[in-house]
């Protein structure tokens, strides 16, 4: 009896220390009420990624408390399959009936973006992680055409 105890404790330990093979999105966009939610489309550009535009990440809308994940383990999310490897990534944000121009955020491919503040736009917050947790210096641009390629 105690063998089966001692498997099933590191399965269980296991279990919750495996590494994500992943880059993931966070919409943690506090919201003062439902008429002003901030949500998030998301999608990959296509350096890097998947062989078409039908295979590539995408998101609908990106609710708060939500997360959008991808492995970079697979040739979809990233061609590659590299986790240091460089992507990026198209979010349009609609708060209420405002709706804002996309963005293109660069990230790498095992790493993460945090999309925080408060509703309004001039409270958000945007910070992207490398793979072990570290901040990364991320490329930031409106572009009003991203995401249709």
């Amino acid at each position: 009896m105690n063998i089966f105890k001692i498997i099933t404790l590191c399965a269980i330990l296991g279990y919750f220390t495996m590494e994500v093979h992943a880059y993931c999105v966070y919409n943690n966009v506090r919201n003062p009420d439902d008429k002003h939610k901030t949500t998030y489309w998301l999608r990959q550009q296509p350096y890097n990624a998947g062989p078409n535009y039908f295979s590539r990440f995408s998101q609908g809308a990106l609710g708060f408390g939500e997360k959008a994940c991808c492995s970079y383990t697979n040739s979809d999310c990233v061609r590659s399959t590299n986790k240091d490897d460089e992507l990026y990534m198209v979010a349009r944000r609609t708060t209420g009936s405002q709706e804002y121009p996309p963005v293109v955020i660069s990230l790498p491919a095992g790493g993460w973006i945090e999309f925080g503040g408060d509703a309004g736009p001039e409270t958000q917050t945007l910070h992207v992680f490398n793979p072990d947790g570290s901040p990364y210096d991320y490329k930031y641009r409106t572009d009003p055409q991203a995401g249709y390629t």
